[in-house]
């Protein structure tokens, strides 16, 4: 954060969530090393895949509220597709296709209410 004579940066502080305002002038401020490079990515891009990341793990983590909410007992098979596969990439479109009675409709169930739940689709169309 620009100050009038250098900058305020803010360091985490020994606690977790909490962060202490630092001011560092200009001239300590030229006396800075960096530890690591950033590699100068572009902040959308990395904005972008740091969240695909963390929606990948939370829904990869998640116990999937739409199996607690119903009687149905997804197979491995199924639970995996959606909770490993689909979820992970919200952005995309899906063509599920599988053999005759594997349970495409229940996938694509519990990806549409586990998607609605985590605001990733305010709608969708299942042809079954």
């Amino acid at each position: 954060m620009p100050s009038r004579d250098g900058v305020t940066l803010f360091v985490a502080a020994e606690q977790p969530g909490n962060y202490q305002p630092v001011e560092l002038s200009q001239a300590e401020l030229a006396q800075l090393e960096t530890l690591a490079a950033d590699g100068n990515a572009d902040s959308v891009e990395l904005l972008a895949a740091m969240w695909a990341e963390w929606m990948g793990a939370a829904a990869a983590n998640t116990n999937g509220a739409a199996m607690i909410s119903s009687s149905l007992t997804p197979y491995p098979h199924q639970h995996q597709a959606v909770y490993q596969r689909m979820l992970p990439q919200p952005m995309l479109r899906f063509l599920l296709g599988d053999e005759p009675g594997t349970g495409k409709t229940i996938m694509a169930g519990l990806y549409a209410r586990e998607a609605q739940r985590l605001g990733i689709v305010n709608r969708c169309l299942v042809v079954c």
